[in-house]
């Protein structure tokens, strides 16, 4: 790879790792940009696992110390995800992958506007997890949906954090950023699962992907940061754009 490519790649998986931090989508832009370098498609499905293990696992210890993880929901969720998962991508390659996406992106509209007018979010102060008691209602509904979460991005392939981060959000009534920051450990566990997968079929970059990996980190602190640091209702909007962003990619690869 000539230094040009790997100087440009570097800088997409800046800006792919703080859109992750601030609520997802950077596989949008990290997956195409190395399949345009002349990575085969499942190489780079492969190395992208690895780029956004280390940029969730860098995730995690932000939003962690930062105090925003419910650390019990976010592995009760995460375990059933991967199996999920698997499970969604088992069965995707027998549905029609263009339809799904569109239908998918239909979804995330309808959720934008939802989000837009809730008046929940406008009145939103600051997330605390002091008061959240885990119980067997919330350990049941965290298996069960973390399953179905992992089924739907097995079939769908992106989207898993802001999937994540709107079940923590509406289910268990969670402000916005304590919904950002716990859906990273379920996406850790997942990239965990994925590019151990990948790599067992030799679709795995380690060299490059490890490089991309550091520099998502680096776009991942800036993006906790400001995710942490502006007022909740900004927080939103930006979230809503995130979803926009992504939802127009479903679209515009869809056919």
């Amino acid at each position: 790879m000539d230094p040009f490519t790997l100087v440009m790649l570097i800088a997409i998986a800046l800006f792919a790792g703080f859109l992750d931090a601030t609520g997802g989508g950077g596989g949008f832009i990290m997956i195409p940009a190395l399949v345009l370098s002349g990575m085969g498609t499942l190489m780079a499905f492969g190395t992208g696992r690895l780029i956004f293990l280390i940029d969730s696992a860098s995730a995690c210890y932000n939003y962690k110390k930062a105090g925003v993880v419910i650390g019990k929901l976010g592995v009760i969720m995460g375990i059933p995800a991967i199996l999920g998962a698997w499970a969604g991508s088992s069965v995707a390659i027998l549905l029609d992958q263009g339809l799904l996406r569109k239908i998918f992106a239909l979804y995330m509209l309808v959720m934008i506007a939802f989000m837009f007018f809730d008046k929940r979010f406008k009145e939103e102060k600051p997330g605390s997890i002091q008061d959240f008691v885990v119980d067997r209602r919330i350990i049941l509904l965290g298996l069960g949906l973390g399953f179905v979460c992992g089924v739907l991005i097995g079939i769908v392939g992106a989207g898993l954090g802001i999937v994540i981060t709107l079940v923590i959000v509406y289910v268990f009534k969670q402000p916005l950023i304590i919904g950002i920051g716990t859906s990273q450990i379920i996406i850790t566990l997942s990239n965990i699962a994925a590019t151990a997968t990948y790599g067992a079929g030799g679709y795995v970059d380690f060299q490059l992907g490890i490089i991309l990996g550091l520099a998502a980190a680096v776009g991942v602190i800036a993006g906790a940061y400001v995710a942490t640091h502006i007022k909740p209702n900004k927080l939103r909007y930006l979230f809503i754009g995130l979803m926009v962003f992504m939802a127009i990619q479903l679209l515009v690869s869809g056919g």
